[in-house]
């Protein structure tokens, strides 16, 4: 791929110019592929349902320094929140990172084992989810 990837466990990071793309890890491109696809229409009906506001990224804390990044809106039928974990079992290295990277907008996407390297499907076949927060939120209540 080029550029440097961050992967700490089963999740990703890289920085393609100065946006950061995150996300999973995946074996094999057909099955990231699909994750993805997943992922997206979930996005897509969670964003699309909230017509209260929009949507916020947060962090929330798993316990034992473990985070899931959750994208989180309000429903206006339903008069309730409305949650989508989009990735799990972050660690606070991998929290920092994001952090110091990122400026209001992301990508979120898959990424794929091929020939020994990490290949990310926002650059390989243009999949991937452009979120935009003007901040991520920590919440440090456990499950």
């Amino acid at each position: 791929m080029g550029y440097k990837i961050f992967c700490k466990g089963k999740v990703a990071l890289v920085l393609l110019g100065e946006v950061p793309v995150a996300g999973p890890q995946i074996s094999g491109r057909e099955k990231a592929v699909r994750v993805a696809q997943r992922l997206f229409k979930e996005i897509d009906k969670l964003i699309a349902g909230s017509s209260a506001g929009p949507y916020q990224i947060i962090f929330k804390h798993r316990g034992s320094g473990r985070y899931d990044l959750v994208i989180k809106s309000k429903s206006s039928k339903l008069s309730s929140e409305l949650s989508l974990e989009v990735l799990h079992d972050l660690d606070e290295l991998w929290i920092k990172r994001f952090s110091k990277i990122f400026h209001g907008i992301f990508i979120l996407s898959c990424f794929y084992e091929k020939n020994d390297n990490l290949e990310c499907l926002a650059v390989t076949d243009g999949l991937g989810a452009v979120l935009y927060s003007s901040e991520v939120r920590q919440f440090f209540q456990t499950r």
